[in-house]
């Protein structure tokens, strides 16, 4: 018993030395490898968990617990709903690319961000239907039909399915086909083509079923905002100026105010959903005393203008849940914000400009400390003239100057030196090689990436 018990202790004293060791001689690489699980690991987590689902029902209110009293009940009683707005995965018209390396590693980088986060939304929050706002594509507006098929692979890939019941839906936008002068359902189309004929057909029903149902209440989901004044308040999470009502080669900001009018007067949805702007904003419209609030929902990717990426969720009252205090709302949106991928990088990149620097600087000292100044001046690395006239200048403070500018140049003639470049490599490959492995680890087992040829 006391020989296992000394073995365990002198493993345990073994492991405490090596463990010093490590943080003494590797500081630097610890602190990147910290950085690298804070920010890939711990923080798109920490943005997962933060998000909630808004509930339409006091539980604790003892009216709602006569009808909520078990958690069945509380389950079945609202309807869950992701909004993700324009992913716009990146292709070559993102930033007018030619297919390249710099294009396929960027399509990678996006693509795996995207993914990673739609994974963990199904996961977390275990979102019952999806809605997409349009613009999923990129340049799918300009694709062939063979095109056009690959990149719809590709999506699947990004927004796959953890379950076979969750549902999608959504509307196109014009990145996806186009806006105006084209053959589609959109009633922005200068042309009668029959597509939009059939679209006015519908809004004309579906006014005349609402007007016999006054108790149904409507969403409107459209790619493009409702027009809204330039000046509109968008809300406190908007970080880009307003939209403003322009157009033009396949775009549109906003419906023009005719139309707008038009579809809230048919339509009179109590929750508009749309995409396009790429920031967050909430505006209400108020026609014929009919109250609409639009959330038009943020861009899900960190690489379309907005740095802040963001995605909705929606709670419904389900139509099969029992009945509940007639204050209660039918619906409740909230914002989730996802992690600002973009500022990350921007702090690899210093990290990595900082332990260059460090690395650089720990090889010179080793050198320094090793290598005394007489073998210095043995290898010549200044003239023995000048040397001797900077030891007779020894003990004035002339003499103080000259001895460190000795020192100094010294010091940089080693960057010259084989051993200073095998020392600083050795350094470098200890910082930047376990963070690069427990990067890609994290990827792997976060994302299950695919590195096939996307262009």
């Amino acid at each position: 018993m006391w020989a296992a018990t000394a073995f365990i202790r002198s493993i345990y004293l073994r492991f405490i030395r090596v463990v010093r060791q490590c943080i003494s001689q590797h500081q630097l690489a610890i602190i990147m490898l910290v950085n690298v699980l804070m920010c890939e690991l711990i923080s798109i987590r920490v943005y997962i968990y933060s998000c909630y689902w808004p509930r339409l029902v006091d539980y604790n209110n003892p009216l709602s617990y006569k009808h909520y009293g078990t958690e069945a009940l509380r389950e079945t009683a609202e309807v869950h709903i992701a909004v993700i707005a324009d992913p716009q995965i990146i292709d070559a018209y993102t930033y007018d690319q030619q297919p390249g390396l710099m294009l396929y590693l960027t399509e990678i980088i996006s693509d795996n961000y995207m993914k990673r986060n739609y994974r963990l939304i199904q996961q977390v929050l275990r979102p019952h239907h999806v809605i997409f706002p349009g613009d999923m594509t990129d340049g799918g507006r300009e694709w062939k039909d063979d095109r056009y098929k690959r990149e719809l692979n590709r999506l699947q890939l990004i927004f796959a399915k953890l379950d076979s019941k969750l549902t999608t839906m959504g509307v196109p936008g014009n990145h996806d086909i186009g806006f105006g002068d084209t053959d589609t359902v959109s009633l922005s189309s200068k042309r009668d083509t029959p597509a939009k004929l059939e679209a006015v057909k519908f809004m004309e029903e579906f006014e005349m079923l609402s007007s016999t149902n006054r108790n149904m209440r409507n969403i409107l989901v459209t790619h493009v905002p409702l027009y809204r004044p330039a000046n509109a308040d968008c809300g406190p999470r908007r970080t880009t100026p307003p939209i403003r009502n322009m157009y033009g080669f396949q775009f549109q900001n906003l419906v023009q105010p005719k139309l707008t009018r038009e579809i809230l007067s048919k339509f009179k949805p109590e929750l508009i959903l749309s995409g396009d702007d790429h920031d967050d904003c909430v505006y209400t419209h108020i026609y014929q005393n009919v109250t609409s609030v639009e959330h038009s929902i943020g861009t899900f990717s960190f690489l379309q203008g907005n740095p802040y990426p963001s995605f909705g969720v929606l709670s419904l009252r389900s139509a099969g849940a029992p009945p509940y205090h007639h204050d209660t709302p039918s619906l409740a949106l909230h914002i989730c914000s996802l992690p600002p991928q973009k500022y990350i990088y921007i702090w690899y990149i210093a990290l990595g400009f900082i332990a260059i620097i460090w690395t650089c600087l720990q090889a010179l000292c080793t050198i320094s400390r090793t290598q005394s100044y007489s073998s210095l001046d043995e290898q010549v690395v200044l003239p023995k003239f000048k040397v001797s006239r900077i030891m007779r200048r020894a003990g004035t403070s002339r003499g103080c100057i000259a001895k460190r500018t000795y020192k100094f140049i010294s010091i940089c003639m080693c960057l010259f030196r084989r051993r200073f470049w095998e020392l600083w490599a050795y350094r470098m490959c200890t910082v930047f090689l376990p963070c690069t492995l427990l990067f890609f680890l994290i990827i792997m087992l976060d994302a299950q990436p695919s590195f096939k040829n996307l262009g």
